[in-house]
């Protein structure tokens, strides 16, 4: 009787690793991208992949409704990286993943299945269509500068173009609802609603939306260190008391700009000045302060004019002897100040 129970469980085994030799998962084949699909005719929808290098094949799945899970449709070879569906249902919406495979001696192995997507069937006269393939995505952003500061937050939307094969005079989408996604969400990340929040390192970035039958719209945005410019390119040297303040100790007014762009969680504000013995007051007890305490110091000290520094979340301002001032905020690029000096820092005198 325990022979035959070995013997049992000895033939499980080795079905088990049959199957499993047949069909194995593996991350060293890609997934197919770029995948989309489109309406041909009322009961015909056709998709389109970009080629995945190591494939032998690829596996069309459609959803299944009444079974609640996609099923094998169609299995191409590599050279075919499209495919038409026929004889479907016109007016009806169908979801669709595909999945890259290697043949490797007597097993195939799969790579990730890609995200789905989804069209709907529908004549000359539909008043419910798809979005259209091409370039029917086009992002944009509320400021309309392809550039944000690092530790900010900025909106993107989207225009939807509809397909124009129906000649219906109103029509409206299937759905018109994105899937955002960021190429390097450590420097620039994108939540589900298109709001895009930066990090503190500078970088390109490139954000996609992607529409519900795959097509696809990105922009490339930069994340610039505003608090630390190359130089104040905009500056003439008018103005006596700061011309040293924007060459000599750049160093350290860019230093506490960063500072209070970056570190200052906490939202703390207030003022950094001299009291009447000669003692720095004003600086906030707020994590890694002490980074900045040697550039306050010897700004404070050193500078042959008195200097008050005001500070809050993303923005200082430098008061320099009784009219002057060179202000950073992180969230105006001051364009339209005529006292700019370089994006986001202006110089003002008053009379």
């Amino acid at each position: 009787m325990k022979k035959m129970i070995i013997i049992s469980l000895t033939l499980v085994l080795v079905i088990a690793m049959k199957i499993d030799n047949v069909n194995a998962k593996t991350t060293e084949i890609g997934t197919p991208k770029n995948l989309i699909v489109w309406c041909k005719d009322s009961h015909t929808l056709k998709l389109k992949w970009s080629k995945v290098d190591n494939a032998t094949g690829y596996k069309i799945y459609r959803y299944q409704k009444s079974k609640k899970k996609y099923k094998v449709i169609k299995t191409l070879g590599a050279k075919k990286c499209k495919f038409t569906d026929k004889n479907l249902k016109i007016h009806k919406i169908y979801k669709y993943k595909i999945v890259a495979f290697r043949k490797k001696k007597n097993r195939k192995e799969y790579g990730e299945k890609t995200y789905y997507v989804s069209a709907r069937t529908y004549g000359e006269k539909a008043r419910i269509v798809n979005v259209a393939k091409g370039k029917s995505v086009k992002i944009y952003k509320q400021n309309k500068e392809k550039e944000i500061g690092i530790c900010s937050t900025d909106q993107l939307y989207v225009n939807l173009v509809e397909d124009a094969r129906s000649n219906s005079l109103k029509t409206r989408l299937v759905s018109d609802k994105i899937k955002w996604s960021s190429d390097n969400p450590e420097v620039l990340k994108v939540n589900k609603k298109g709001k895009i929040i930066s990090g503190t390192k500078s970088g390109s970035v490139t954000i996609s939306a992607r529409a519900h039958n795959g097509v696809i719209g990105k922009i490339e945005i930069n994340v610039v260190n505003y608090a630390r410019p190359e130089k104040f390119s905009l500056y003439h040297g008018g103005i006596k008391e700061i011309n040293s303040l924007l060459t000599d100790y750049k160093k350290e007014i860019c230093d506490i700009a960063e500072f209070f762009t970056i570190s200052n969680d906490e939202d703390k504000y207030g003022d950094i000045t001299v009291n009447s013995n000669g003692e720095i007051i004003g600086i906030p007890d707020i994590k890694n302060i002490s980074t900045i305490k040697d550039a306050i110091k010897k700004l404070i000290e050193e500078y042959p004019y008195p200097i008050d520094i005001y500070f809050e979340k993303g923005c200082v301002i430098f008061t320099v002897g009784d009219n002057v001032t060179v202000e950073y905020d992180a969230n105006k690029s001051f364009d339209d100040n005529a006292y700019k000096i370089t994006n986001h820092w202006i110089a003002t005198k008053t009379k």
